[in-house]
């Protein structure tokens, strides 16, 4: 790739590494962060576990899932961690109530196909500000898309909680599904810098048709060339196009993530990120907050120009490729997503050189050379 890095590896590991929060007997719960993921539907139930149980993994203290219906139990049979939300209204679900004669709850629903019907947007609205918002307004930072499927209803509260984030400042990752509506309607994220998008190639693609941006040629790495052209034209969101290298830009900085992780592609590695990033923004606003408040100097490299966001999905990323790369060396052609989960946490964040070695492995070492 005939991409730059705008700042050199090993400043940006020196400035992620600062990130990771210091764990004493001071904490509190939800100091190290509160992760919301809005995803899960009856096809779709591993892909939120994934984000979630990743962020928890990584160190946040608290996970919330807000999902369909049909997907909570399966969700909630998965880990006692999570804290499960069935509220998001799916096609099924408006069925019901209607078939259960609540035509009156639904204020004259008059489904009328594709994602559009007249007065039961109210009842939608009303569902979501009583059931969802409150929630909003506890959580650091908010995943949308895993497991989220292509229902009309969920798009449009998806949708509805992206205007909700916006307005309470709330910081966004949205992947896999979210995309897809994020094609369907790029302006919903135009204009708000506290949200990453995080595109493999074909999503990519159809985030690149949605605002008017040229690929050359059929789909393939080489679309990660225009990377800059296409965050520039989505006009806000930090675009973090996933490959064999991983390319982060605001449209103008532009970071190359090139770390090993691993030759095995398994489903939900692309979760998995979201959770390590989801972690990172976490730690990065919060060591930034308690810079301003302190009115501490920041380093003076390169480093110090980037957003706490961008540093967070270089952290993110750095993190996931040590974890596929730990279990790919275990378990070759048969790691899973779920093996990489079981890495993530202090012994990743060592192999990435986010932490220093446990003194145990150190003065094993010592003894080793000796």
């Amino acid at each position: 790739m005939d991409l730059q890095s705008s700042v050199p590896h090993e400043q940006l590991v020196a400035a992620v590494k600062d990130i990771v929060p210091i764990l004493d007997s001071s904490s509190y719960k939800g100091q190290s962060g509160k992760v919301g993921v809005m995803g899960g539907c009856r096809e779709y139930t591993g892909a939120p576990f994934f984000a979630a149980t990743s962020s928890l993994r990584m160190g946040c203290d608290l996970a919330y899932v807000f999902c369909t219906p049909a997907a909570a139990p399966v969700i909630k049979g998965y880990s006692p961690e999570l804290i499960v939300l069935p509220d998001l209204i799916d096609t099924e679900e408006s069925s019901k109530l209607l078939a259960e004669g609540s035509r009156s709850a639904l204020t004259g629903l008059y489904h009328l196909g594709g994602d559009c019907w007249s007065e039961g947007d109210t009842y939608l609205t009303k569902r979501f500000n009583d059931n969802i918002r409150p929630w909003l307004e506890r959580l650091s930072v908010l995943i949308i898309g895993p497991g989220l499927g292509s229902d009309a209803w969920v798009g449009r509260c998806m949708r509805k909680t992206v205007a909700a984030a916006r307005e309470l400042n709330l910081p966004l990752i949205i992947d896999g599904s979210g995309l897809n509506f994020v094609a369907e309607t790029p302006e919903i994220v135009a204009g708000y810098s506290s949200c990453i998008l995080t595109p493999n190639i074909a999503e990519f693609g159809r985030l690149a048709k949605a605002v008017g941006v040229e690929l050359p040629g059929k789909i393939g790495v080489q679309w990660q060339q225009q990377s800059r052209e296409l965050a520039a034209a989505l006009g806000g969101p930090l675009l973090l196009s996933k490959g064999r290298e991983d390319v982060i830009t605001d449209g103008t900085q532009l970071l190359l993530v090139q770390a090993d992780g691993s030759p095995r592609r398994c489903g939900g590695q692309g979760d998995v990120l979201t959770g390590t990033t989801a972690a990172f923004i976490c730690w990065a606003l919060a060591q930034r907050k308690q810079q301003q408040q302190e009115q501490q100097q920041q380093q003076q490299d390169a480093a110090a120009s980037l957003t706490p966001l961008m540093l967070a999905a270089y952290g993110g990323c750095l993190t996931m490729r040590a974890a596929a790369a730990l279990s790919y060396k275990q378990l070759g052609r048969s790691m899973l997503a779920e093996d990489m989960i079981k890495q993530l946490g202090d012994p990743v964040l060592q192999h990435a050189g986010l932490l220093p070695p446990d003194e145990s492995e150190e003065e094993q070492a010592q003894t080793a050379k000796l």
